[in-house]
């Protein structure tokens, strides 16, 4: 790896695969969501049908409210633009959108390979964080939403019965 222009590919190769787990978490959250989403009107639906909802029943769908809350306001963090970004790449959107075509296009031509893998690399590191947090709420997204799940299918087996 001493020549580079191979270092370079292999930048650019690493910053499409972070950009590509920040990607594959975005449409993690959309199954977490539209689950989650699902999950509440099943439970106001069960609640439209009972005749007189139990206190258990109410605890229980509660308890299930409060851990789909929780589920969503992670999702949504997931979501959240994270647009912080090196100050003087070249690379970063951010940066690139404050200055003119022609002011960018003169930056990029006077920048050397070395400057250029520089930027990459600021940029890498930069993705790989946010893929890191991104993947983090998705998480937490996930582990909310199936221990919701343990207090809405009793929830809902009360009020259905009730």
């Amino acid at each position: 790896m001493n020549d580079e222009k191979d270092r370079i590919l292999i930048a650019q190769w690493i910053l499409e695969r972070n950009l590509a787990w920040i990607a594959a978490a975005d449409a993690k959250v959309g199954v977490v969501i539209a689950a989650d989403i699902a999950i509440f009107a099943g439970l106001g639906a069960a609640f439209s049908t009972a005749k007189v909802p139990n206190t258990c029943a109410i605890i229980l769908s509660l308890a299930a409210m409060c851990a789909l809350t929780v589920a969503l306001v992670n999702a949504a963090l997931s979501l959240f633009p994270r647009t912080v970004g090196p100050t003087s790449s070249l690379i970063y959107f951010g940066r690139v959108s404050e200055m003119t075509g022609s002011e960018y296009a003169a930056a990029l031509r006077a920048a050397n390979v070395s400057q250029f893998f520089d930027d990459l690399a600021m940029q890498i590191q930069r993705n790989a964080e946010i893929a890191n947090v991104k993947h983090m709420c998705v998480r937490r997204a996930i582990v909310w939403s199936f221990l919701a799940a343990i207090p809405w299918a009793f929830a809902i087996g009360l009020l259905v019965r009730g």
